[in-house]
């Protein structure tokens, strides 16, 4: 039996815990959200206006991480082991929890999470084409989906339909392939309990998720290249970094973590901590990603908001403060130092 000190108990718990944790914070970013949406109405805040319509973008961004989050029990031996939550389940029920496991997580909920965040750093890019205040927060939602299609039916496929898919002398097209290739789940039996059907990672399904992650961080790395290129504020400057960091060091990690899973079999305390590594991986990357382009923005804006206090302060002060918009990197609190705040341009 699983004793309650073993590494496999360890793991679960503790990936439970950052489960509840990422949720708990993505909660308290959309309440945060709504908040300021809350505030720039009833106090006329009009020059906030321009930020607070990428409001919609910004609860995406949170809502995506918290269940990309959530999916991660849906793979969890602890909670598969007799007395907890998925223990009276059937095998194929557990399965197909598995299939969808890898099909929403990997295929639809963290490209979501990933595009999100790109087209919020669009959205801070003045006279950028593919800027959500431009078009408008539907398309930008519309541009989000059609991205991340490619990426969905790509694990679809590999996860729920090509498996099934035969030659016509009946042999199953995945059967070239080795196992490792294709396999979602093993069968695995602990002491004091049924067999389980543990979750594994098919290395099709990381091959995709690979692809995706080198495309995704070429054009972001780009992308921000075009943000420190425009800001001349050492503060934001600093949050473009920690955002580059989180995205370029923590999504090829995670992939390589999960591709070195094959080398070793589901229930292994070896294949639990690599799977917890890569979930670690997802958590820090959600973490800071709501931090830098949700908390901060609308923080910066809210210690600010004495200077738009009103229409008309704001239609006199308007040619010193100039036309532009005030967005994810683009305003920075007064410090201690007595470094200005940059406003717009």
């Amino acid at each position: 039996m699983i004793r309650t000190s073993s590494l496999f108990y360890a793991l679960g718990v503790a990936t439970i815990a950052l489960a509840l944790l990422v949720c708990l914070l993505s909660l308290l970013c959309i309440l945060y959200v709504l908040y300021f949406r809350l505030k720039t109405h009833q106090h006329h805040f009009f020059a906030l206006r321009d930020l607070n319509s990428l409001w919609t973008i910004r609860v995406m961004l949170a809502m995506s991480a918290g269940l990309c989050s959530l999916a991660e029990l849906l793979r969890l031996p602890l909670l598969r082991y007799r007395g907890w939550l998925l223990s009276s389940v059937g095998d194929q029920t557990q399965e197909n929890l598995c299939k969808g496991y890898l099909v929403v997580s990997q295929g639809f909920m963290e490209p979501f999470f990933y595009l999100t965040a790109l087209f919020l750093v669009h959205g801070s890019l003045q006279n950028d084409p593919f800027s959500p205040r431009k078009k408008g927060n539907g398309r930008a939602v519309l541009n989000i989906l059609v991205c991340c299609l490619p990426v969905f039916l790509l694990q679809l496929f590999f996860v729920i339909i090509g498996p099934d898919m035969k030659f016509r002398d009946g042999q199953g097209l995945w059967k070239l392939l080795p196992r490792h290739f294709t396999r979602t789940f093993e069968e695995v039996h602990y002491e004091g309990s049924r067999e389980m059907a543990l979750c594994t990672y098919p290395l099709l399904s990381t091959i995709v998720l690979g692809s995706f992650g080198i495309m995704y961080v070429s054009y972001f790395l780009y992308v921000c290249w075009r943000m420190l290129s425009l800001v001349i504020n050492k503060r934001m400057q600093c949050r473009v970094y920690g955002l580059v960091f989180a995205v370029v060091l923590f999504l090829p990690v995670k992939v390589v973590f999960l591709g070195l899973t094959i080398f070793r079999r589901p229930g292994d305390g070896s294949f639990e901590l690599l799977s917890f590594m890569g979930f670690v991986m997802s958590v820090l990357t959600a973490t800071l990603g709501q931090g830098i382009l949700v908390i901060r923005p609308i923080s910066d804006a809210l210690a600010v908001r004495w200077v738009f206090n009103s229409k008309a302060r704001f239609e006199n002060d308007r040619q010193s403060f100039g036309s532009g918009s005030i967005e994810v990197f683009s305003i920075s609190p007064v410090g201690r130092d007595g470094e200005e705040s940059l406003l717009g341009k």
